[in-house]
């Protein structure tokens, strides 16, 4: 869309065995202006990384299979050389324990880190959401259950796949639970996002979680106002897929 609201269509997405289908995921773009995205209805069903140029020239650059490369991808983030970073459903450790991976710029798909790999579960399980990236390569990203209180984590992953749980959510009534958005990082480091359920009103959180794994601060805890005004439940941008559901 142009400044002055000219709308353009750039791609129709037709599915099957060549294309994806149902883009719900959002779009990253690189220095040239391609745009890298993910869609999880290709047949049979198991998603695609895609990158369409800004005349709308589509390439597919990786294919799930469903196995231990995962399914569902998540929106995708990418780094200064131009390799691509993701989550995704399923992998090594069973259909909902999800992975990491990275796309390099000669589309060799690699897995970081699976997910669940711990006891437990308390590594993070169900990334339902893309990573973001700092100067150094590492992602943060968020697991909507799994860790110590099963109720979803923050994590850090270095780029040579080392896992760190920066933050295990605990619930209501002190903490968020199943945080299922895309980070944000500011200038000091800190990351900032918001969680479906818990908190004081079980309506969810918006929280902070330093980089260095300090302590998680609860900025604001939704329906603190009568008939939930101010909002509840926030879910932020969710994996390509079925929506999940959540727990009551």
């Amino acid at each position: 869309m142009t400044k002055t609201g000219v709308v353009s269509v750039l791609h129709t997405f037709q599915g099957g065995f060549t294309d994806g289908l149902f883009p719900t995921t959002g779009l990253a773009h690189d220095a040239m202006w391609n745009l890298y995205g993910t869609a999880p209805g290709n047949n049979p069903g198991n998603g695609v990384v895609f990158k369409l140029t800004p005349s709308g020239e589509e390439t597919i650059l990786y294919k799930f299979t469903g196995g231990l490369d995962g399914m569902n991808p998540s929106k995708v983030a990418l780094d200064s050389a131009g390799n691509i970073y993701g989550t995704a459903q399923g992998g090594v450790n069973g259909s909902e324990a999800g992975l990491a991976f990275k796309l390099d710029t000669s589309n060799t798909f690699s897995v970081l880190y699976n997910f669940c790999s711990l006891p437990s579960c308390i590594d993070g399980e169900l990334p339902t959401s893309g990573p973001i990236l700092d100067q150094a390569g590492n992602l943060y990203g968020v697991t909507d259950r799994g860790g110590s209180g099963d109720s979803g984590t923050v994590y850090k992953i270095t780029p040579s796949g080392v896992e760190t749980v920066l933050h295990s959510f605990i619930g209501f009534p002190g903490d968020g639970a199943e945080p299922r958005n895309n980070l944000r990082q500011d200038a000091q480091g800190n990351l900032y996002g918001v969680t479906l359920a818990s908190g004081a009103n079980n309506r969810g959180v918006l929280f902070k979680q330093p980089e260095t794994g300090g302590a998680e601060t609860v900025l604001y805890n939704f329906c603190t106002y009568s008939q939930c005004t101010d909002g509840q439940y926030p879910i932020g941008n969710r994996q390509g897929g079925k929506p999940l559901r959540h727990r009551l």
